[in-house]
């Protein structure tokens, strides 16, 4: 089933990039407005920016209500780690800037849609450094070390995502573009069947030794 992708606003005007990555999508100003979509498959983005702390963690838990199945991205401008955190309690699948790119919205649609999350950089560095360090695990040769199958090179670039580094830090640490880091990163990403930085800095972390 197709995603239909609706963004709950009170902002329209500001969802120009947006309507661009999703022309078919639909923006609505109440939750209420969802009924003619029930039994859709939906992707709701909710542009948190114009609701107050409360208001917006009602809506949240109103839309989990409403459509239980769907996920919800928030939109934002002012992106912030810490209310990140606090609307991945609430739910959300992830956070992205009100004015990003038509190319990003459609990334985060898909990560999303997935079952993934999407998070702002500063604040997966800041989840990757709160991982426990590597855990120290006895071989066993019928469970080999995972990052074998990367070439040397990727496994430097895995290392450097486990210890939080963004792609601009593993750009200068390898002294390699940031086009090569992301190119390694897509590589690593379907070698290990994994589908984002977080899983992957939680699988260096926690493999065999």
């Amino acid at each position: 089933m197709t995603c239909l992708h609706v963004c709950l606003s009170n902002l329209p005007g500001q969802l120009v990039r947006w309507q661009k990555a999703f022309p078919y999508g639909r923006i609505i100003s109440r939750v209420d407005d969802l009924a003619p979509f029930a039994g859709n498959k939906l992707l709701l983005w909710l542009h948190a920016d114009p609701l107050d702390p409360a208001t917006l963690q009602n809506t949240i838990r109103t839309l989990r209500q409403y459509t239980p199945e769907a996920r919800i991205v928030a939109l934002t401008g002012m992106p912030d780690p810490a209310r990140t955190a606090h609307l991945l309690k609430m739910g959300i699948r992830g956070c992205c800037h009100v004015l990003a790119a038509p190319e990003l919205f459609k990334r985060v649609a898909k990560v999303t849609s997935n079952g993934g999350y999407w998070l702002g950089e500063e604040l997966l560095t800041h989840l990757i450094q709160a991982l426990p360090q590597t855990v120290e695990q006895a071989p066993d040769k019928d469970n080999p070390d995972p990052l074998n199958v990367l070439t040397q090179r990727e496994q430097a670039v895995a290392h450097l995502v486990a210890q939080g580094a963004s792609n601009r830090e593993i750009s200068e640490t390898l002294d390699i573009s940031e086009k090569t880091v992301k190119a390694h990163l897509s590589s690593i990403f379907q070698k290990l069947d994994i589908r984002d930085r977080l899983q992957l800095a939680l699988l260096v972390r926690t493999r065999r030794q």
